[in-house]
């Protein structure tokens, strides 16, 4: 009888002598060899194993052929642990059931053991992966790692959590005939529980039905990390791993991946646990090649002929779209677009028309509250033909159902970046909307949130952050009450308010929520990433005006690892935090990586749209660095740069007059005096308007020097006693701001003829 070593041997010795033929006549020459069925076996793993073309998980034409088992090991002592039946095996492992030795009453664990002609090279490799990247993860979702290593047998093992009576995602939706809601839960549970992994920079790169499991609580777990990788390896080690029925197409050919690839394949699930699964390898000629154009076929035939309605296939196309920039750029997203569909709100995947959302708002309604809503859309309309808005009503006939239109008009006008319109205007006519209708408004909670948000964003385009603030809290309340706290949208509008407390200049208060929501976000591994990146910017900017640079250098550097980590991060985003990074760098004296990081900050600003605001600001930020490095050309065409985008948008708001008084500075130092007073005077006036007495002491005390570089005594005592009223309004008698403000007057005093009263 010819040993096991003997079968090797004659196995790679068939193999090099058929070297020359291509991969699909190897396979055919082998089964038709002369030679055991043990011989034939080893050979065929030869083959798969060095096949250059594709590594295939699942291999179709190998796995036709009738593999001899592993030695069955049942009964032996494997770490400590005494396996007691198999339950599961594949290509490259047998999985036991087990137990700890000499113990009666304990957990069961499952252990993984790699087979014995696999314990080398890339096999070994992948085995040793999924023990590390199990050893990361931390979710009620995911498969738990006990620990892993080799007996002295020179055996493989990963002793994991053992999950009794499981059965894959669409085996048990299928036995437990779920509902479509039940089914999308469930997508759902895997998208939040890979999303975690993805949070640790982890892909799974093989996500398909028989690696999500329900076991007998039905608890869903995502299972099989072998061929999962770290996003900071990921073209480093070849990616051509993966299973032909649920694979991207850049796992098909060979090209990088990224997180959007585990969305493509959870797009598959989400299909095929409605519908028979697709079958895209061509199984014809043996090979192991990806038909990738049949595949697609096949997959637009299954989806069009499922009984999905349009919403649901359109999700289901964003999420495996050939495209990678077109699918859903994270797996939350994804989550969150089931979930809004779920809870028949718009999605994303979906075009995102007036009627279509009208339709979407009026079904997530109770019937009983359908007399309430016709009768705010009554008065929405009274109110909005008094304020002769001529150019929605237009719209309004235009489209089918004129009561919807109306709707959502109100939500559009409020946002001055859509309506063009000036931000006084629009909260004067919210302001009497919710005097005649707070009756209408308050049961519905929904529409109530909705409605509080808008005027506080109109308050925050005006530059009135207070009443921004206040209309905020409310509009959270409201919230609270249809929505977890933990809901992305509760912890948005939250850090809106972070934002806006920064803009109050309340910088202590900010700091402290900002640790608040952050210690929040982090304990849950089903919120992404990007609140934090948001959070980091306002902290960045409040360390500032603190002038805690230290602090604001460290939350900096965990900026910058972030974006790294996240390369696909919206525009938006990207230059929210570049601007807020690049004014640390500008604080510490980083000239050189500041104007760099400004530069950036701004070409993103222009890439996006409705962002006037942002972008006038990180031109004004810019403009100051370039002042501060003795380019006054180049700062003044900034500066006016600026003031004119800001103007357009909104001739009345803070921001601008900010700039004005940034610009009145560059103006003082260029000895144009003069000019510096009257656009200083153009801050007051804003300031004023807007009850800014913290900026207001700044813009006068400003005022008074310039008038005393003009020698004008009596100009610089009164824009002195105004400084002091102001300061005096905001800030204590041991502020640094007092004390500034008494020493300039001393100096003032001292001159004649003053000087009784100094």
């Amino acid at each position: 009888m010819i040993d096991k070593l003997s079968e090797w041997k004659i196995a790679k010795e068939l193999c090099e002598s058929i070297n020359h033929l291509e991969p699909s006549e190897k396979i055919k020459h082998i089964q038709n060899s002369n030679v055991s069925q043990n011989i034939k076996t080893k050979a065929l793993n030869l083959i798969e194993k060095f096949n250059a073309d594709y590594e295939l998980i699942e291999s179709v034409a190998i796995n036709k052929i009738t593999i001899t088992k592993e030695e069955n090991l049942t009964g032996k002592n494997i770490g400590g642990y005494e396996l007691i039946e198999i339950i599961g095996s594949g290509g490259m492992s047998t999985v036991y059931k087990a137990k700890r030795s000499n113990q009666n009453i304990q957990k069961f664990v499952a252990i993984k053991i790699l087979s014995s002609h696999l314990s080398r090279d890339k096999y070994l490799e992948l085995f040793i992966r999924e023990q590390t990247t199990l050893s990361q993860l931390n979710h009620p979702n995911i498969v738990s790692m006990h620990h892993g290593g080799k007996n002295p047998d020179g055996i493989n093992y990963l002793v994991m959590d053992y999950i009794d009576v499981s059965s894959t995602i669409i085996t048990h939706a299928t036995d437990k005939r779920l509902t479509l809601r039940q089914r999308i839960e469930l997508i759902i549970t895997a998208a939040r529980a890979v999303a975690h992994a993805h949070k640790n920079n982890i892909i799974h790169r093989d996500i398909k039905p028989e690696n999500i499991v329900i076991d007998e609580n039905d608890v869903l777990k995502i299972v099989d990390f072998g061929s999962a990788q770290l996003t900071k390896n990921i073209g480093k080690i070849s990616t051509k791993v993966f299973t032909p029925l649920t694979a991207s197409p850049e796992q098909i050919q060979g090209k990088k991946v990224d997180e959007r690839t585990d969305v493509f394949s959870l797009g598959i699930v989400l299909l095929d646990i409605f519908t028979q699964p697709v079958s895209g390898v061509d199984t014809n000629n043996g090979t192991n090649k990806v038909n990738e154009i049949e595949t697609r076929k096949q997959f637009k035939a299954q989806l069009s002929a499922s009984k999905l309605d349009k919403d649901l296939k359109n999700i289901i196309k964003m999420a495996t779209h050939i495209d990678v920039n077109k699918r859903y750029q994270e797996m939350n997203i994804f989550a969150n677009d089931l979930d809004n569909y779920l809870q028949h709100r718009p999605i994303i995947a979906s075009n995102n028309s007036t009627i279509y959302r009208a339709k979407k708002f009026i079904r997530r309604h109770p019937i009983t509250n359908s007399l309430l809503l016709l009768l705010f859309i009554a008065s929405i309309f009274t109110i909005i033909t008094i304020k002769n808005n001529t150019v929605e009503l237009q719209q309004a006939k235009n489209k089918n159902s004129r009561s919807l239109a109306l709707i959502d008009a109100l939500f559009e006008q409020a946002d001055p970046l859509i309506s063009g319109k000036i931000s006084n205007e629009i909260i004067k006519t919210l302001e009497s909307i919710k005097a005649k209708n707070i009756k209408l408004i308050e049961p519905d909670p929904e529409f109530k949130f909705h409605f509080y948000n808008k005027i506080a964003h109109a308050y925050n385009h005006n530059g009135n952050m207070a009443k921004a603030i206040l209309n905020r809290k409310i509009a959270l309340q409201a919230l609270s009450i249809y929505k977890d706290t933990n809901n992305k949208q509760h912890l948005d509008t939250e850090i809106k308010i972070l934002h806006e407390m920064s803009g109050s200049g309340a910088y202590l208060k900010t700091i402290s929520l900002a640790n608040a929501l952050l210690k929040r976000i982090e304990s849950q591994p089903d919120i992404y990433f990007d609140p934090i990146m948001n959070i980091y910017a306002r902290l960045n900017v409040t360390y500032v005006f603190l002038k805690n640079y230290v602090q604001a250098e460290k939350i900096s550097k965990k900026a910058i690892k972030m974006l790294k980590i996240y390369p696909n991060t919206s525009l938006f985003r990207q230059a929210h935090l570049l601007n807020s990074i690049a004014i640390v760098q500008k604080s510490i004296g980083d000239f050189e990586s500041a104007s760099k990081n400004y530069q950036q900050s701004i070409k993103f600003y222009k890439q996006t749209t409705g962002r006037k605001i942002f972008l006038s600001t990180a031109i004004k930020n810019f403009a100051l660095l370039k002042k501060m490095m003795g380019d006054y050309s180049e700062s003044e065409k900034l500066y006016l740069e600026g003031i004119d985008i800001i103007k357009s948008a909104n001739s009345t708001h803070v921001y601008l007059a900010s700039s004005y008084l940034y610009y009145s500075t560059l103006l003082a130092e260029t000895n144009r005096i003069d000019e510096a007073i009257k656009t200083a005077l153009l801050a007051a006036d804003i300031y004023n308007d807007k009850d800014k007495n913290n900026m207001l002491s700044t813009v006068y005390g400003r005022l008074a020097n310039y008038s005393l570089k003009l020698n004008n005594l009596k100009k610089a005592i009164h824009y002195l006693q105004l400084a002091r009223q102001a300061a005096f309004a905001t800030y204590g008698l041991d502020s640094s701001k007092i004390l500034h403000l008494y020493e300039l007057s001393l100096w003032v005093l001292m001159l004649d003829p003053y000087q009784h009263q100094a």
